[in-house]
């Protein structure tokens, strides 16, 4: 500070400096001092004439004013932009949000920020137009970095003024809001699927009890006829009625189980129940099925297996019968078998065939709803594709698996493996067959 008031001095030039003093009472005080040199008419320095000013106000003022632009600056994006959309400067903030380096940006058209149709728009003109006649714009913005990745922002555009009260440059405060319209537009699909889902399981509701009613009664009357005297024609005719209304009520029942499952509503019931007996249920079930065709029904239980488990019954006898009735289906010859395996509390059954087989690029699609591994198998076997896609989701529901494995180009197996612990066994009559063979 004295050097500078002697460098004034020697150069016959006034001098303004910024200092503190201490007052009388101990208190702290920020003082500017102008001042310049009276000479004497010998040319020295008789005194210095000047002002001393306490800014001790505007100093506290100016560095809270510094403080809250360097908070603005750390957690804001900020740029800067002449009246006519040229970017002057933008704050590091700014330049991670875009992708851009600052070189590349100075200089720029504001329009480079937007998308391409933009800054044609009459909405773009008018924002601008009010900007330059000093009104503060704000909102939620659409805005494209340099990788072309879109970015969605709260932007505030802030006209600054010169002392005569004319604005001259545009300060723009901007948050992203990416990943909060990332995570609304999720929001609002997954409403849009609920709300599709609740209505087509309302309309599968309805139409549950719509056709059930008529068919029930079609299978009903159908089985009464049966029961009466009848021609050989007229009892094909019956019967051709009787499978048709099943097969109808059996595709219901998919497409319900399908449409419970994309709500998930369905849930399970844990019971104890014996394994063997459950899979011989299900051959037994099966059986006319296979005898039509000349198939044997097989089940390959190991002698000294546990039987007893907990899990639901219900819902393992569904995979079954679905993975065995669709081996049945789509085996001409030979045989199906049913393979029990344990590890520990996971049981895994396998149901293996000597079918037509399943080519190995078409396995992945084995269990993809309304698919099969060909579509000419629709066409010489039926079906819609529903009943491996439930036992997938029913496997899964448990905890578990399922894998499909082409033995052959004229075999394939099925495996499903489920955690089912061991339960407390019951009692069974002596001498229980341990495993069955049914033609």
């Amino acid at each position: 500070m004295t050097a500078t008031v002697h460098d004034a001095i020697g150069a016959e030039r006034s001098y303004m400096i910024e200092y503190r003093i201490i007052d009388r009472s101990g208190r702290e005080h920020w003082v500017s001092e102008s001042a310049c040199a009276v000479r004497g008419a010998g040319g020295q320095v008789d005194w210095l004439d000047g002002v001393i000013i306490d800014i001790t106000d505007n100093k506290r003022r100016s560095a809270e004013f510094e403080g809250v632009v360097d908070a603005i600056s750390r957690s804001l994006a900020v740029i800067e932009l002449d009246l006519e959309g040229r970017i002057l400067h933008a704050n590091p903030n700014f330049l991670d949000m875009t992708g851009y380096r600052l070189d590349e940006l100075v200089g720029q058209q504001h329009a480079i920020l937007c998308a391409a149709d933009e800054p044609e728009s009459p909405a773009y003109e008018q924002l601008w137009e009010a900007l330059r006649q000093g009104t503060h714009a704000s909102g939620d913005f659409h805005r494209i970095g340099k990788d072309g990745r879109h970015i969605w922002i709260h932007g505030s555009y802030n006209p600054i003024f010169d002392p005569d009260g004319r604005p001259y440059k545009i300060i723009k405060l901007a948050s992203d809001l990416s990943e909060r319209h990332a995570m609304e537009q999720e929001l609002r699909e997954a409403k849009a699927k609920a709300e599709q889902a609740a209505a087509k399981s309302t309309f599968l509701a309805n139409m549950s009890h719509e056709i059930r009613t008529p068919m029930n009664a079609i299978i009903g009357f159908t089985e009464l006829l049966l029961a009466d005297p009848a021609s050989d024609a007229q009892r094909r005719h019956l019967d051709t009625v009787r499978t048709s209304a099943r097969s109808l009520l059996a595709l219901l029942n998919d497409i319900l189980d399908t449409a419970k499952f994309e709500r998930g509503a369905i849930e399970l019931e844990i019971t104890d129940f014996s394994l063997r007996d459950l899979c011989m249920q299900v051959l037994a079930s099966l059986r006319i099925n296979a005898q039509a065709k000349g198939l044997t029904l097989g089940l390959d239980y190991p002698e000294h297996a546990p039987e007893f488990f907990r899990g639901d019954t219900l819902r393992i006898r569904q995979i079954l019968t679905n993975l065995v009735g669709n081996a049945i289906k789509f085996t001409e010859t030979g045989q199906v078998e049913v393979s029990v395996r344990l590890d520990r509390d996971v049981v895994h059954l396998t149901v293996s065939d000597t079918g037509i087989g399943i080519a190995a690029d078409r396995i992945d699609r084995i269990f993809d709803p309304f698919a099969q591994a060909d579509a000419s198998m629709t066409r010489r076997f039926g079906g819609t594709g529903l009943g491996t896609t439930i036992a997938r989701q029913l496997i899964e529901l448990m905890h578990g698996a399922s894998g499909w494995k082409a033995n052959s180009a004229s075999a394939a197996s099925s495996t499903s493996s489920c955690p089912c612990p061991s339960a407390t066994p019951l009692r069974w009559p002596r001498n229980r067959p341990r495993s069955t063979c049914l033609r």
